[in-house]
């Protein structure tokens, strides 16, 4: 009798630690500071993270074959289409070969500036796409979601307003 409860619990315990670790890990946004990440056009060309200063900028982790990630892609258009390109930036940040995003783009011809990186996503802390930031003009984490989001919602808008 005493085993059986003995087990029971211990399997209750493992179960709860083990949710807590893949939730923290795979739905939780890591802290991120995109200014230092190596970020580059499709054209291979370098992204110059100094243009950020002094804006809002809204940064949206993404990959071409994440199909969560296309459907929230109109939303963000839309809160691309509210706002002052002057004082918030979009970005869209994939480890996507730039020849997939090149296609990508032919194709969905999206207004925001879409940039890859080196590095694996999980290299540098993105576990889950889409995960999406917004920072304010000093540089400090506003906001971040991790999934699916409508960015058209007047919250968001005047958040990034």
């Amino acid at each position: 009798m005493f085993r059986r409860r003995f087990t029971t619990a211990l399997i209750i315990i493992l179960g709860a630690a083990a949710f807590f670790y893949f939730y923290n890990k795979y739905r939780i946004a890591p802290n991120l500071d995109v200014e230092h990440l190596n970020l580059k056009y499709a054209d291979g060309l370098p992204y110059n993270t100094n243009n950020l200063r002094g804006k809002t900028v809204f940064v949206n982790y993404w990959a071409t074959w994440c199909g969560q990630c296309l459907q929230e892609m109109p939303s963000i258009e839309a809160a691309y289409n509210q706002t002052d390109h002057e004082k918030v930036v979009f970005l869209m940040v994939t480890d996507d070969k730039p020849e997939k995003i090149k296609a990508f783009l032919e194709s969905h011809p999206y207004p925001m500036q879409f940039v890859y990186i080196d590095q694996r996503l999980q290299e540098v802390g993105i576990n889950t796409l889409p995960t999406t930031y917004i920072f304010d003009e000093k540089g400090s984490e506003l906001f971040n979601h991790v999934g699916v989001l409508d960015w058209s919602d007047p919250g968001i808008i005047a958040l990034l307003r």
